[in-house]
C-alpha cells in the first residue's frame, strides 16, 4: 500500500465528520462562551470608533468595503475549520503580548491630538484587531490562530486609511485612468488633446473627475483578488502576481469606462454622457473586468499546477 499527503483547498465540502473531528468541543462549551464574552466587551469599548467607522463605510465610496470585512471572515473561517488538526490551548505569552500591543495602540489613540480624526480611528480600530487577535491566542492557542491566519489578518481591512492617503490614491487613479484613456483614444485614431487629468476630443472635453477614479470598485477589486488568490492559488509568487494586477486592472477598466461613453456620446446619443449607463454602469465594466482577472486567475493556478502538482493520495 503506498498513500500520499493529500492537499486539501481552502474550500472543500464539509462532512459530519469532519465536524465531529473538528469542531471545538461544542459550540456552548465555557471556552466558546468566555471567548464571544470577551469580543463582546471590546466591541462595547470601542463602540464609538466603531460607529464612527461604520458610518463611513455606509456614507463614503472609499469605505464601503468595511461593510463585508467581518461577515468575508467568518465565512472564510467557517469553511476552513475542517482543515484545522490542533486542539484549542492557551498560548498565554504570545496572547499577553498580543493584547499588551493593543492595549498601548489604543492608549495612544486616545492620547493623540484631537486635531488629527482620522489617525485616531485608524489606530483604534487596529488596536481592537490586534485585541481579537489576543482572544483568538488566548482562547484557542497559536495553532488554531496559524490555521485561521488568513481570515484573521483580513480584519485588517477594517482599518480605514487617513483621507490624505485615500485622497493621493484617488489621485494616482485619475492619472493613471486618464493617461490610458488618451492610449485608447490614439488607439482607435481618434485625436485627443491630454492635459493632467482632462482629455478633449473633437466635440467633446473630458475631465476625469474624483467621481470617476472607480476608487469603490478598485478596492472592491482588490478584496475580491485577495479572496480568490487565497482559495485558489498555493503558491507565494502567483498570489503575489495576482494580486498586483488589481492596480493596472482597475485603471483599465476606468479607462475602458470613459472610452466607451465618450464615443457613444459622440458618435451615438449625447444622452449617454449623462444617461443610466454613466452613472450606474460602473457594475458592467467592473464583471468584464473581473470576467478577465478570473482567466488569469485560472492560468496561473494551471501554471502552478504545471511547476509543483498538488500531491493526491494514491491506494493500490
Amino acid at each position: 500500500m503506498q498513500a500520499e499527503t493529500k492537499h486539501r483547498a481552502p474550500w472543500t465540502v464539509v462532512r459530519a465528520s469532519d465536524l465531529r473531528r473538528f469542531s471545538f468541543a461544542g459550540v456552548l462549551s465555557s471556552r466558546n462562551i468566555l471567548f464571544v464574552l470577551a469580543v463582546a466587551l471590546s466591541v462595547f469599548v470601542a463602540r464609538n470608533s466603531l460607529a464612527t467607522l461604520f458610518g463611513y463605510a455606509w456614507n463614503r465610496d472609499e469605505y464601503t468595503h468595511i461593510l463585508v470585512i467581518i461577515p468575508v471572515s467568518l465565512c472564510l473561517i467557517f469553511f476552513e475549520r475542517q482543515n484545522l488538526t490542533a486542539r484549542p490551548e492557551c498560548s498565554f505569552v504570545p496572547g499577553l503580548v498580543t493584547l499588551l500591543i493593543a492595549a498601548t495602540a489604543a492608549l495612544v489613540a486616545i492620547l493623540a491630538p484631537a486635531a488629527n480624526p482620522d489617525a485616531r480611528l485608524a489606530l483604534s480600530i487596529c488596536a481592537l484587531v490586534v485585541c481579537w487577535f489576543s482572544f483568538v491566542l488566548l482562547f484557542y492557542g497559536f495553532e488554531v490562530f496559524k490555521t485561521f491566519r488568513f481570515a484573521l489578518l483580513f480584519l485588517f481591512l477594517l482599518v480605514p486609511l487617513p483621507l490624505t492617503s485615500v485622497a493621493a490614491i484617488v489621485a494616482t487613479l485619475q492619472t493613471g485612468s486618464a493617461s490610458a484613456t488618451s492610449v485608447l483614444f490614439h488607439l482607435a485614431g481618434v485625436p485627443v488633446f491630454h492635459v493632467g487629468q482632462n482629455l478633449a476630443i473633437p466635440g467633446l472635453d473630458i475631465e476625469v473627475a474624483r467621481e470617476c477614479s472607480g476608487i469603490r470598485s478598485s478596492i472592491g477589486l482588490l478584496v475580491s483578488c485577495l479572496i480568490l488568490a487565497h482559495i485558489f492559488l498555493r503558491s507565494t509568487w502567483a498570489k503575489l502576481i495576482f494580486i498586483a494586477l488589481v492596480v493596472p486592472f482597475s485603471v483599465a477598466k476606468n479607462a475602458v469606462r470613459i472610452f466607451t461613453l465618450s464615443m457613444l456620446g459622440v458618435h451615438v446619443d449625447p444622452a449617454f454622457l449623462s444617461g443610466r449607463l454613466h452613472h450606474d454602469g460602473g457594475f458592467v465594466f467592473f464583471i468584464l473586468i473581473f470576467a478577465v482577472l478570473w482567466g488569469v486567475l485560472r492560468l496561473l493556478a494551471h501554471i502552478e499546477n504545471r511547476l509543483s502538482p498538488p500531491l493526491q493520495s494514491s491506494l493500490p
